[in-house]
């Protein structure tokens, strides 16, 4: 058992949800890609081996206004640039809010539509340098350091999460409907939006309804490379860009049993854990973030049901049934060297070093606080 958990883990999950539709892609996989090789697989026990070592939260801002244009809304997604500047879209105003690193407003980017510049849904925000990538529905559009359109560019393939590699490619962790890509988690995506390859299936191929297995979370590391997470079984695989798997970090804990994604069942019984975010260091060191039911977990009906079925819970709601384990892992010594246990729900790395947590002021109206985080090894 984890710190501060106090009850076991049943095998249903949350699902993730993906922030682009599907479309057909007219690029078929490289001829050069080599067959996915099988790497190093490296098992980490799940005791911490460092005693000394800890993990260190420093607040440094916190975002929303209580008026005016700075105003935020729940369900939303943060990212961070180089210039310390925040960036902020819900599912209720997918406009992008701009703040500085004071957490002052300083302005909007775009608005609700189809047009250029525009937004359909709350899209998720990525940095390339200082350039601003928002991945919207079925396209991704690019905005200048200024703010000015850039470009839209479509997606031949849907996607959980990105990672930017250092030649302006990037990797989308999601699926794709073309013919002969159906099955492949991952999938290397070309400036110009089309996949120029797709991979991440150690059988070279996978079901398409095997949702479990399609679903990944990825981030860059260095060289060039990625890392992909499964949020279901505390895997963590470094892929290379031509698709072969160099390195498998397998986790054992018995707080973190494999389970199985089951969507569309009434959350009756606790809920298992979940890996929801991954962020490689400089030093190399892996940082980790797993959601986990807290100790007063009771069952609760969704906040919303959508018209097709879907169903979401509020982050209030959200942080106050789960916590968060922050871990350290060193693949060098193949161990994890400290873990952090939070009292609430973590919404992820924001940046580099940086971590997201919602909050909420006297008044009940959304608030984030951005934390710097270090792993102190000395």
């Amino acid at each position: 058992m984890i710190p501060g958990q106090s009850m076991p883990m049943s095998a249903r999950i949350l699902w993730l949800p993906l922030f682009a539709v599907c479309a057909p892609v007219g690029t078929g996989q490289s001829q050069d890609m080599p067959r996915a090789a099988q790497g190093r697989t490296i098992t980490i026990a799940d005791q911490p081996i460092c005693a000394e070592c800890r993990i260190e939260l420093t607040p440094i801002v916190t975002l929303g206004n209580k008026d005016g244009e700075g105003i935020l809304y729940q369900q939303s997604v943060i990212a961070s640039d180089r210039r310390g500047r925040y960036y902020v879209s819900s599912n209720t105003d997918p406009t992008i809010v701009v703040f500085d690193g004071a957490g002052r407003f300083i302005r909007k980017i775009g608005r609700r539509g189809q047009g250029p510049g525009e937004f359909q849904a709350r899209p998720f925000i990525y940095f390339a340098d200082d350039t601003l990538y928002a991945a919207d529905i079925g396209r991704i559009t690019i905005f200048a350091p200024d703010y000015k359109l850039v470009r839209t560019i479509p997606l031949g393939t849907s996607g959980s999460s990105l990672a930017f590699l250092g030649d302006g490619t990037f990797v989308i962790a999601g699926t794709t409907r073309s013919g002969d890509l159906i099955g492949f988690p991952m999938h290397l995506v070309g400036r110009d939006g089309k996949v120029i390859r797709s991979f991440g299936s150690n059988s070279e191929r996978q079901d398409i309804g095997a949702l479990k297995t399609s679903l990944r979370t990825v981030a860059p590391s260095s060289g060039g490379r990625v890392w992909s997470a499964d949020p279901y079984s505390y895997l963590i695989e470094r892929w290379n860009s031509f698709g072969g798997k160099e390195l498998t970090l397998r986790r054992e804990a018995a707080w973190f049993p494999p389970n199985v994604l089951e969507r569309g069942i009434p959350r009756r019984e606790r809920p298992p854990p979940r890996l929801r975010a991954v962020q490689e260091q400089a030093d190399g060191i892996l940082l980790t973030m797993v959601r986990v039911p807290d100790r007063d977990w009771q069952p609760q009906p969704p906040s919303r049901v959508t018209p097709g079925g879907a169903t979401y819970t509020s982050d209030s709601l959200l942080h106050k049934l789960y916590d968060s384990v922050i871990e350290a892992i060193d693949p060098v010594k193949r161990a994890v060297l400290t873990r952090r246990v939070l009292p609430e729900n973590v919404l992820g790395f924001v940046g580099p070093g940086l971590l997201a947590s919602y909050s909420e002021d006297g008044e009940g109206s959304p608030r984030y606080v951005i934390s710097r985080i270090r792993v102190i090894t000395k």
